[in-house]
């Protein structure tokens, strides 16, 4: 996954189900985040430990229910084509 100038498509938008606890495509709504290793990708949703995810309203980041890895981009820059991966949470 990676970051990307927005251009008001379906495909770049991406909503939290409360519910199932995953983060789901508007476009595809059978497709979720998922963790690979320190990567996120995406793939068709089954509610398995690595598509799980909880929001953190005081930090304002999502991590991931097993491990509690939060999303993070690279190098912590907002930029296009920087990538996204999950990385261990920094008590700020």
């Amino acid at each position: 996954m990676t970051i990307k100038v927005p251009n008001g498509r379906s495909s770049q938008q991406w909503y939290f189900d409360n519910r199932t606890k995953t983060i789901h495509s508007q476009r595809t709504r059978s497709y979720s985040w998922t963790v690979r290793g320190n990567n996120i990708q995406i793939g068709g949703t089954n509610s398995e430990w690595y598509q799980l995810f909880k929001y953190d309203e005081k930090k304002k980041t999502f991590y991931n229910v097993k491990d509690q890895r939060v999303l993070d981009v690279e190098g912590r820059r907002d930029e296009e084509g920087n990538k996204a991966n999950v990385a261990k949470a920094q008590d700020n």
